[in-house]
């Protein structure tokens, strides 16, 4: 009875958690397809807002990394460079570096 209790907790905290990740994805495009282009700049928003620069390329960088310790042949770890970039350059374009990381993990998750 206390397991299936348990079970009922973690599947109303991963629902409330998917709840608020769609809710932020929707968010998002709703912005990105009512803003004018001319207006998004998220490069800008990045470099004025230190937090979105930190987690935006850690949380890659950690993926990417995790990964690519355990998963052979261990191709996911190249992508942590434009992230720890990233990290450790303030200037750097955020767009063109996460474009870079997402390109470097993709062809490290190809088969072999």
């Amino acid at each position: 009875r206390r397991q299936r209790y348990l079970l009922q907790v973690q599947l109303a905290i991963g629902a409330t958690v998917a709840l608020f990740g769609m809710t932020v994805f929707v968010s998002g495009i709703v912005l990105i397809t009512t803003c004018p282009a001319d207006e998004l700049d998220l490069d800008l928003l990045v470099a004025e807002t230190p937090i979105i620069r930190i987690l935006g390329s850690a949380v890659p960088a950690a993926l990417s990394a995790a990964e690519g310790v355990v998963l052979a042949p261990h191709t996911e770890a190249i992508a942590v460079l434009p992230c720890l970039w990233l990290l450790l350059n303030k200037d750097a374009q955020f767009t063109t570096y996460l474009s870079a990381w997402l390109l470097l993990y993709t062809i490290g998750l190809a088969p072999v």
